[in-house]
């Protein structure tokens, strides 16, 4: 009788454990998870050291992100999909500088996740020539965002080069155009009116009583066109 080959499976290292349950637990790597949440799936409620010590680990690697927040933050995973983030071009006038920093700093997440970069003219290096740099960027974005004011509507340069330019690129599907009502104005007669745009209803933020709520509405619908163009094999 011949001998019965043994197939002995390899064990998986705590570090691959740990790694399967972010992914099962945070949708394929789309959503953060909570810590805790995490530690009680793989049972390791009373192995806090064990957790904190892989989880330091795969961060040195590059391989997740901890998001602080709460009792040990929420933990996700770097570059879910296998995508290069998305790059998004801001078009603005210096007039909503503080605005735009805002929005920024609630597209962090977004960053963090690897679904997005973003750039803006404030990035411009001494040195650089200004015009074909925000040339070159705004050829290359795959989301251009028009922050829209009086001021922007008024700008020679955000309303005739960037505007045109954008909305070419818009018409011949190489991008996408997402008008952000920032402050009230006459936009409705505008070349982008026909464009879905943020926050919802387009209500301008400044308008919003709570404008932490109509920035996390932008950063969602943001999120919703970067996850489409990831779906549709979109990656630069």
């Amino acid at each position: 009788m011949a001998a019965r080959k043994i197939i002995k499976r390899k064990r998986r290292t705590d570090a691959e454990r740990f790694l399967d349950e972010v992914k099962k637990l945070s949708n394929g790597g789309k959503n953060p998870v909570n810590a805790k949440v995490l530690r009680d799936k793989l049972r390791w409620q009373e192995e806090e050291q064990k957790f904190n010590r892989i989880k330091g680990q795969l961060k040195d690697q590059n391989l997740i992100f901890v998001v602080p927040g709460g009792p040990g933050g929420s933990i996700g995973i770097v570059n879910a999909k296998g995508n290069s983030a998305i790059p998004i071009f801001i078009s603005y006038s210096s007039v909503d500088e503080d605005m735009k920093s805002e929005l920024i700093k609630h597209l962090e997440p977004l960053k963090r996740l690897n679904l997005i970069s973003e750039w803006n003219f404030r990035k411009i290096v001494a040195g650089e020539q200004w015009a074909q740099e925000i040339s070159d960027k705004l050829q290359s974005a795959k989301i251009i965002l028009l922050l829209l004011s009086v001021d922007f509507l008024n700008s020679q340069y955000c309303y005739d080069i960037e505007l045109e330019r954008a909305l070419a690129r818009n018409d011949a599907q190489e991008c996408a155009v997402i008008p952000v009502l920032l402050r009230n104005c006459v936009w409705q007669h505008a070349p982008f009116a026909k464009l879905s745009g943020l926050p919802k209803n387009m209500t301008a933020v400044a308008s919003c009583p709570y404008k932490d709520d109509a920035y996390v509405d932008i950063v969602k619908g943001i999120k919703e066109a970067v996850e489409k163009m990831i779906d549709d094999g979109i990656s630069k």
